[in-house]
């Protein structure tokens, strides 16, 4: 997976460097992960903007069960439980970061 995402980084900042806006939609769940990209986006000149999107848990769990049932192609597959241990580990994103964030209820 390291590779994987060094290969998206290489692209991302060439398309940064055409000056567009990027989509980095992966694994943020900690203030260290948000860190490191924050980070690296700085030392390649460029700011974060993080969207956050808060979901309330009965809500997430009605929407994983709904695309279950309906079999959508390419849907990560999760059960209730999953999500209920990813808020466990959610490290809710603060001001304190250094990051511009948007939140969004959703």
């Amino acid at each position: 997976m390291l590779r994987v995402k060094s290969l998206i980084w290489d692209i991302a900042r060439q398309v940064l460097a055409l000056d567009h806006d990027i989509v980095l939609d992966w694994n943020q769940w900690s203030r260290a992960r948000r860190a490191e990209w924050r980070d690296r986006a700085g030392d390649a000149g460029h700011s974060v903007v993080l969207h956050y999107f808060t979901t309330p848990l009965q809500t997430a769990i009605e929407r994983i069960e709904d695309r279950a049932a309906r079999g959508v192609p390419g849907s990560h597959t999760l059960d209730a439980a999953g999500v209920r241990h990813l808020q466990t580990i959610l490290e809710v994103p603060s001001s304190e970061e250094g990051l511009e964030i948007v939140r969004v209820s959703s």
